[in-house]
């Protein structure tokens, strides 16, 4: 079973499309997609609707969770629709060159609000992107999810040649992938 986590629904329009047998479920929607049963469950901003993602991992009890959706360039290079993973929500041990199809691989600052160009301007001294989510997401996977790996992607990246490998070390056998 996938898990694939977004703040919004409208994140996952595309992707939700792509569901065969899809059913809403109480706190996510459910159907298969390559043959493979998949859930999608919404966080909302700031992750508010935290609770639901932690009904359906119970629930479920995924093989697999992905946390999609966007994020906020703090780098001058990114552009809408590249594909960032942050390394810092990230346990899975999966090496993904940068400019295949991951165009930046960096750590994710958390933040409360939406950021303006300033604060995104200093927090990319340490950061490639900044999400109200990522990180809420990660520590419910940490604590409910001891066998299951967390791949963590957000869309807008940048080919800033940030290499840095998936690196945050849970201390279960959970893996997360930002």
């Amino acid at each position: 079973m996938l898990l694939v986590v977004f703040a919004l629904s409208a994140e996952a329009r595309v992707f939700q499309k792509r569901l065969g047998r899809r059913r809403k479920q109480e706190t996510f929607f459910d159907g298969t997609l390559c043959g493979t049963r998949v859930g999608i469950c919404f966080v909302g901003i700031r992750a508010r609707a935290i609770a639901d993602f932690e009904k359906a991992v119970e629930r479920l009890e995924p093989t697999l969770v992905i946390n999609s959706g966007f994020a906020g360039a703090t780098r001058a290079l990114l552009e809408p629709g590249d594909f960032l993973i942050a390394s810092n929500y990230t346990t899975a041990h999966i090496e993904l060159p940068v400019g295949s199809f991951v165009d930046a691989i960096g750590p994710f600052c958390s933040v409360e609000q939406i950021s303006g160009s300033a604060d995104k301007q200093r927090l990319g001294e340490f950061s490639v992107a900044v999400d109200m989510e990522s990180k809420a997401i990660a520590s419910v996977c940490e604590f409910l999810m001891a066998e299951t790996r967390v791949f963590l992607p957000s869309s807008l990246g940048e080919n800033s040649g940030v290499q840095e490998k998936p690196s945050k070390q849970a201390n279960s056998p959970c893996e997360c992938f930002a």
